[in-house]
């Protein structure tokens, strides 16, 4: 019978503490997912501090998955110029939109990125998306690498439309 009773207390005790272990790895869990929502919703406005911007629209730093969305997108103020800033992307050549989407062409992945992120993205924003990309008035620039897996790709899309009062970076990767 004394054998029972320490060994129930025993059990006890482990159970404790196996218990504490969970609910310690469950607050850090939080925590740090908490951390994580916050940097995903001050990304955007990080992102493009260096320009002046109406509204944080959608924002994502991180992402969950070993190939995933980040993207940080903006509207843009009623007073914005006509071309994007020169001091974003070091003064590149910007392409101008209509993209054409030629499976062949480089820019098939561009529609492909944004296609990736749908289901991550506001279906108003996709379809603006969309829609600045077809059409002309806009400016665009498209830098997609290999990843070190073959059958997989990564990319980043910079966007910029005074037309629709936007400007995006939407990357796909890990």
């Amino acid at each position: 019978m004394r054998e029972q009773a320490v060994t129930i207390r025993v059990l006890r005790k482990t159970v404790r503490l196996f218990g504490s272990f969970v609910v310690i790895f469950v607050l850090i869990g939080l925590g740090g997912y908490a951390v994580l929502e916050c940097q995903d919703r001050n990304y955007a406005a990080e992102y493009f501090r260096f320009m002046e911007y109406g509204a944080v629209l959608e924002s994502r730093k991180w992402h969950s998955q070993a190939l995933g969305c980040t993207y940080a997108i903006i509207s843009l103020p009623g007073n914005a110029s006509f071309a994007p800033p020169k001091q974003w992307l070091n003064e590149i050549a910007w392409y101008k939109t209509p993209v054409v989407f030629d499976k062949e062409a480089k820019n098939y992945y561009c529609h492909n990125l944004i296609c990736n992120c749908e289901g991550e993205l506001d279906s108003k924003t996709i379809g603006r998306l969309s829609s600045l990309l077809s059409n002309p008035g806009s400016f665009y620039y498209f830098h997609n690498h290999r990843s070190p897996h073959s059958y997989m790709w990564q990319g980043v899309i910079y966007i910029y439309s005074k037309p629709e009062k936007l400007a995006a970076m939407v990357r796909f990767g890990d």
